[in-house]
């Protein structure tokens, strides 16, 4: 328990003991408590957030934030989040569909993005899944594209905004739309002011994190609302983000979720210390990032390549889960999962 001195001046340090939830002892808890013990100072209970780390740890968290600047400081800007569109169904589109409309109309092409979700940002680099988003921002003449517009009339009733003035009756308790607003029907719901920054080369992270996975974008691809990027080229902030150390201070800096997802939002992501780099450092450093990128684009290519084998020569045109990433199985696991895909014995040599 933590309570105030009786009385005279607080004291500079205090005892404290720290046990992983899965090493809580069923008994003996005070003797285990007695050897976990440790002098703690009282300048790591922080106005901002109390460090109840051990005296090693609590001192590194120090040493991460001193010689760090934050995230907002050393990218240039804040982050951005992804786009709201209020309803997926009609703006969010496959690669079909979205060549289909350019057929139709080839000035289609200028509002239909690549976009990426949550699930498709990893490490280092992307996984783009091959989707678009039909990105018809605020003010858009719509009649420019007729395609699009057909595309979405098909949608209408769920696209309308919701008037200001409307209430519910008992033939429509509820409205069959989006939220009440200032855009109109064909519209994205939200403005995103903010969207030719998506031109630009830029670091994704999702909205809900299980790993350290900050992901490189020079593509121009826009993410949607469960995506938040940071404008930069800066591929130091990139390897300091995926860092294992950086991980490390996340978990203890940013707010935890259910099943003990991190949550990067607001201002605890903008805060993040980032490691300042000199220029030797800096020359030294990206090589090796330069080298994940171009490694981690090899593999992409290679498990690519292992799916359209699949699929032409065994006619396996849903890939199941368990083959979504053939290069992170062995090749026992692979061979498992080709046949229960398969449902058939399958001699792999």
């Amino acid at each position: 328990g933590v309570r105030k001195p009786d009385g005279g001046p607080a004291p500079d340090s205090f005892d404290l003991a720290v046990i992983a939830r899965d090493d809580v002892p069923r008994e003996g808890l005070a003797a285990a408590v007695a050897d976990a013990k440790a002098l703690a100072l009282l300048t790591t209970l922080r106005r901002d957030g109390w460090s109840l780390e051990p005296p090693g740890e609590a001192a590194l968290l120090e040493k991460i934030r001193r010689n760090g600047v934050p995230l907002v400081e050393a990218a240039g800007c804040k982050p951005y989040r992804g786009v709201l569109t209020g309803f997926n169904e009609a703006f969010l589109i496959d690669t079909a569909t979205r060549d289909r409309l350019v057929a139709a109309d080839p000035a289609s092409a200028a509002i239909i993005k690549p976009y990426l979700r949550g699930q498709d940002i990893d490490r280092w680099q992307p996984d783009w899944a091959g989707l678009w988003m039909i990105f018809t921002r605020r003010g858009i003449d719509i009649e420019r594209y007729p395609a699009v517009l057909a595309h979405l009339q098909h949608h209408r009733c769920a696209l309308e905004p919701r008037p200001a003035n409307w209430a519910p009756t008992n033939d429509k308790p509820t409205w069959p739309g989006r939220k009440d607003g200032s855009y109109k029907w064909y519209e994205i719901q939200d403005s995103v002011d903010y969207w030719p920054r998506f031109a630009n080369p830029k670091i994704y992270y999702q909205e809900i994190q299980f790993h350290a996975r900050y992901a490189f974008d020079a593509e121009g691809r826009f993410g949607n609302n469960k995506t938040f990027f940071v404008e930069t080229d800066d591929l130091t902030i990139l390897a300091v983000l995926n860092s294992p150390l950086m991980w490390w201070h996340n978990w203890r800096h940013l707010p935890h979720m259910k099943d003990e997802a991190l949550t990067p939002m607001g201002f605890k992501m903008e805060q993040v210390p980032i490691a300042r780099f000199g220029q030797q450092q800096s020359d030294a450093l990206l090589p090796t990032v330069n080298l994940a990128l171009q490694r981690t684009a090899d593999v992409r290519s290679a498990d690519r390549a292992i799916l359209d084998w699949l699929r032409t020569e065994f006619g396996l045109e849903k890939i199941p889960r368990a083959l979504g990433e053939p290069s992170r199985l062995d090749a026992d696991g692979f061979a498992a999962a080709v046949r229960a895909a398969l449902r058939s014995p399958l001699d792999v040599p």
